[in-house]
């Protein structure tokens, strides 16, 4: 969606004429794009990986003594994978994204008045962005608010809200275009 919302920031805000030939994004540049976003994705991680590798951690919730036979202790672990600058990295990587979304929805608001149904999702773009936005923020506050040793409730709740935000996204975008 950014890519193409590139493309229609390009023909009508950028160049402000009507649309010409020479001013068009062929599909090759725009693949070039969605290539060169994926690549600094890529480089990303995989320094990340490299310079930094995750690491199993163990983190003990509670221990539990069995009624029935007194001798046997369940001990009850969180198991997670975390690095030494695991807040660097993610930083990082949420500037990266947060900067695409910005200019994203920048281009969006310039070409919202565009008269082509086909190429004005704006709107779409909009709602979109609202919805993960509101979504994150209620993710990050669960995330936070419930306690550790119920990690099998955080999970679920963190998953199906993730699940539904995506769900709801496509839907937003794609739906409209089923016509």
């Amino acid at each position: 969606m950014f890519i193409k919302t590139y493309r229609v920031y390009h023909i009508f805000i950028r160049t402000n004429t009507s649309i010409v030939k020479s001013k068009l994004l062929h599909d090759q540049q725009l693949l070039g794009m969605v290539s060169l976003l994926l690549l600094i994705d890529c480089v990303l991680v995989t320094l990340w990986v490299t310079i930094d590798p995750m690491q199993r951690q163990l983190t003990k919730l509670s221990m539990q003594v069995n009624k029935d036979e007194p001798n046997v202790v369940y001990m009850y672990l969180k198991e997670h994978c975390s690095s030494t600058h695991m807040a660097k990295w993610l930083g990082s990587l949420y500037i990266y994204k947060g900067l695409l979304l910005v200019v994203g929805c920048y281009m969006a608001w310039e070409t919202r008045h565009v008269k082509v149904p086909a190429l004005n999702d704006s709107q779409y773009i909009g709602m979109s962005v609202y919805n993960v936005v509101i979504t994150s923020i209620i993710v990050v506050a669960l995330a936070n608010v419930i306690p550790a040793e119920r990690y099998t409730l955080t999970f679920v709740l963190v998953s199906t809200l993730i699940f539904v935000s995506t769900t709801t996204t496509l839907c937003i975008l794609f739906v409209p275009k089923i016509h």
